[in-house]
């Protein structure tokens, strides 16, 4: 059925906006692109492991380590990227078996099995338990909701759902209530709520117009039900900016303040972002 959409899609609408449809439709709930580097990865993960040394109980560190997580669990994380700098417990629950090669004498390079690390969504559902055990910060309530939904693939329990419907009435900045709202979206059409996923992913439009994964979103959602008309204006509607969050969530850090402490921990370890 999603691949005879698929092709009504190319067919209705024309080639270049039945791919947009297809990465909410077809592809998933996932995002395509990373926006750190290996590099920048190894980096974040010295700077959470000296900061959880430091502050163990900081509901800060907590999101930072399962947002570094998320990014390696993510289809979008650089190809290149060593698990090493992940402290052993994560690399255990990652399932990643290290491997030491010496590749000439006295330098000793190791190898991750990286496909492993694509289990590493279990240990950041940990870490945001963990800091929401300490502090509700918005974003870590967020990212566990998406988690929900991208492991189960079923509708969110209804306690989440409350929590996520309550923080889509709170001021969280533009980046947190889009998602907020994209994320309440895609639990409403798991459920089979039509009006429900309208009524986010309009919400979500309306936080930024010019994001395109809400419009992509609702697009999908109006052409599943035969809307082709709605589906092509959604699709071809505005200029769009290229700060969408969504297509760079599973790798940055939206809470200002908790970026901010990253970047000082990580200059502590020896480097900055």
């Amino acid at each position: 059925m999603a691949r005879q959409a698929r092709v009504a899609f190319t067919l209705v609408l024309g080639v270049g906006l039945s791919v947009a449809a297809a990465a909410w439709s077809g592809i998933g709930f996932q995002s395509e692109t990373a926006s750190v580097g290996a590099r920048d990865l190894t980096r974040w993960g010295l700077g959470v492991q000296a900061w959880l040394r430091d502050e163990p109980d900081s509901a800060g560190a907590q999101l930072a380590r399962g947002v570094l997580l998320e990014c390696l669990a993510s289809p979008g994380r650089p190809a290149d990227a060593s698990l090493a700098m992940l402290s052993r417990q994560d690399r255990d629950a990652c399932g990643v078996d290290l491997g030491r090669t010496e590749v000439r004498p006295g330098m000793v390079v190791w190898y991750p099995d990286l496909p492993a690390g694509t289990r590493c969504g279990v240990p950041a559902r940990q870490a945001y338990e963990a800091a929401l055990r300490r502090t509700p910060l918005p974003e870590a309530r967020l990212r566990l909701a998406h988690l929900t939904l991208q492991q189960s693939g079923k509708p969110l329990p209804s306690e989440q759902r409350q929590e996520l419907r309550a923080l889509a009435g709170q001021d969280l900045g533009r980046p947190l209530s889009y998602l907020t709202w994209l994320f309440l979206g895609r639990d409403s059409e798991r459920r089979g709520d039509a009006n429900g996923a309208d009524e986010a992913f309009g919400a979500a439009i309306a936080v930024e117009p010019r994001w395109s994964s809400a419009r992509t979103a609702a697009a999908s959602a109006r052409f599943e039900r035969g809307d082709f008309d709605a589906a092509r204006t959604l699709l071809g509607a505005g200029a769009e900016l290229t700060d969408d969050p969504w297509y760079s969530y599973p790798c940055r850090i939206l809470t200002g303040e908790v970026r901010d402490a990253l970047d000082r921990w990580m200059a502590r370890a020896g480097g900055t972002r």
